[in-house]
């Protein structure tokens, strides 16, 4: 025969923590959210430029140091800060373009040298040059630069023209695009 069930002891000491379980599954993604407000649009930074040309479908022109390149379509032309007058590019003051220009050039000149000129002052670092000597008959070259042009501190409506350097040749095909920066 078995005795009465004495009375419960006191409480033992708390044991030491076990182990960290793994880590569980990624929970399922949740739904997008609504789309946001669309901003404000942006300026539109090219909104004043300029492509004006010769094509060679008009023929070729002579020029000699201090003549223009005659451009006489525009079939290009967005903004109010350029306009053309046969090449003769009008931009307005305190501002900053991007100029590029490209042209064929046959001549027997020992050096034909065309660069971009503002006010008639070449502008430094717009020139090209033919290679060397041509010989009698000419050999046709094509010519290219470009450069930042800035009319900051002019006034008026500065005029940005192409403009034959050094010697002389007989230009055909030729185009100049004209991009306002700021």
């Amino acid at each position: 025969m078995t005795g009465a069930t004495g009375a419960t002891g006191e409480t033992g000491a708390t044991g030491a923590t076990g182990s960290t379980g793994a880590t569980g599954a990624t929970g399922a993604t949740g739904a997008t959210g609504a789309t946001g407000v669309t901003g404000p649009t942006g300026p539109t930074v090219t909104a004043n430029n300029l492509f004006a040309r010769k094509p060679g479908t008009l023929g070729s022109v002579s020029v000699s140091a201090g003549q223009a390149v005659p451009l006489p379509q525009t079939p290009v032309l967005n903004g109010t800060a350029i306009t053309n007058a046969n090449g003769n590019i009008s931009l307005a003051p305190n501002q900053i373009y991007y100029a590029d220009y490209r042209t064929n050039a046959n001549t027997t000149a020992a050096q034909f040298q065309i660069a971009f000129a503002l006010n008639g002052t070449e502008v430094p670092g717009t020139n090209s040059v033919t290679t060397g000597f041509m010989s009698a008959g000419g050999v046709g070259e094509t010519l290219a630069g470009s450069g930042l042009i800035s009319t900051v501190g002019l006034t008026g409506n500065p005029v940005l023209t192409l403009q034959a350097v050094v010697g002389s040749a007989s230009v055909g095909s030729t185009s100049v695009s004209v991009i306002k920066l700021q």
